[in-house]
Order: C-alpha cells, then structure tokens, then sequence
C-alpha cells in the first residue's frame, strides 16, 4: 500500500536500500539491479545502522507511557 512506498522511499533516502521499482517497470534487469546495489558495502553498513537505532527506540513503551501519563 502506500505505507509501504513510503517507508521504502524513506529508506532509499538513508541510503540503507535501492529505489523501489515501480511495477509496470519491473524486469529481471531491474530486479537485478536493485539486488546488487542492496549487497553494495555502503549500502549494507547503512542498513545496520539504520537498524541499530530502530532497536534503540521504545516507540510503543513511549506512547503508552504519553497516554497513560495524559489519561492518569
């Protein structure tokens, strides 16, 4: 959904994926492409990192603690 084409532009702009691939334009070419530009070194290490500091957040716990503390 557009959810996840946002998210997946979000990510191309971290530079931790490739842009995504708009389905009229999808070939074994560009499919290609985009797996190779994902294993590239700069891209990997981006992703870690990316996902080094979801990890780090509490989104969920922080909400509820907001909520509770608003509704208290």
């Amino acid at each position: 959904g557009n959810d996840t084409l946002a998210w997946g532009r979000r990510v191309c702009e971290l530079g931790a994926g490739p842009r995504a691939i708009p389905r009229k334009k999808l070939s074994a070419e560009a499919l290609a492409g985009a797996i190779t530009a994902a294993r590239s070194e700069l891209m990997r290490k981006a992703a870690a990192e990316l996902g080094e500091k979801i990890r780090q957040e509490n989104g969920a716990e922080d909400a509820a603690r907001e909520i509770c503390r608003v509704l208290g």
